[in-house]
């Protein structure tokens, strides 16, 4: 009887230890398999940053912009002031449209734009022509003596057409941007840069047309008052932004 005990207690021992053995078993295979994805992780990362390194740092690119500079004097077909817009729907249904105009001058080429701070100005880029592109590139856009390569490249379809590629929003609820090709229809073959103008922001004692040349323009509406004293005016802009004008100058400004 004693000794059926013994071999019963010996059975559930060997069991007993035959689970753990397993269980430690799959343990460190769970361990191992974790290292081994970790370790794989790395190795990913290690390689996508050194891509990204590598590109950043292409000689290539630099021997490049260091070729085109070296001759500015290049004519060709091209020469000219080129312009072309886009129409679109976004995804709200509101009808949009861009405009770009560009002048290219032998191997220096520029996207001329206006906005509320300055008229005709200019980004300037080099530019290496190959048989069916003409590839635009800028030097050192972040500093550190790094060229990188735009995004912008023209393909050339003939003397008077050329495409590249846009991209705007298209739905502004979750951000989405959708590319279009814009077709370039040259202009004129004139290559010379119009003068680039500061739009100054509104000054006491400027006259009510420096005004509207300002940064602020025209007013959406004009309180007039006249007294024996002469002509007061307030004009009234979005934003809580206000203008008072007497006799024809500005006197006062409110910009809340």
């Amino acid at each position: 009887m004693e000794e059926n005990n013994n071999s019963q207690s010996n059975n559930t021992t060997k069991s007993y230890v035959k689970i753990i053995i397993t269980i430690i078993i799959v343990l460190v295979l769970v361990i191992l398999s974790y290292e081994i994805g970790r370790n794989q992780n790395t190795k990913n990362e290690k390689s996508v940053v050194k891509s990204i390194e590598s590109r950043m740092t292409n000689t290539d690119i630099q021997n490049n912009v260091d070729e085109i500079e070296k001759d500015e004097s290049e004519e060709h077909n091209y020469d000219g002031r080129w312009r072309g817009t886009v129409e679109y729907t976004d995804a709200q249904g509101f009808k949009s449209s861009i405009v770009h105009t560009w002048l290219i001058d032998g191997k220096k080429v520029y996207n001329l734009y206006s906005d509320s701070k300055v008229t005709n100005g200019k980004n300037e880029y080099n530019a290496q022509y190959n048989e069916s592109t003409i590839e635009l590139f800028t030097t050192n856009p972040y500093g550190g003596g790094v060229a990188t390569v735009s995004s912008f490249s023209f393909r050339i379809v003939d003397n008077n057409t050329l495409t590249y590629s846009v991209t705007a929003l298209y739905d502004a609820n979750d951000l989405s941007y959708k590319d279009y090709t814009m077709i370039l229809k040259k202009e004129s073959g004139s290559t010379e840069l119009p003068k680039s103008e500061i739009i100054k922001e509104p000054e006491i004692g400027m006259t009510k047309s420096e005004v509207e040349k300002s940064t602020w323009g025209k007013p959406m509406k004009v309180n007039k008052t006249t007294t024996k004293y002469g002509i007061h005016e307030q004009w009234v802009y979005s934003g809580n932004r206000y203008i008072y004008v007497d006799d024809g100058v500005v006197t006062g400004i409110q910009d809340y």
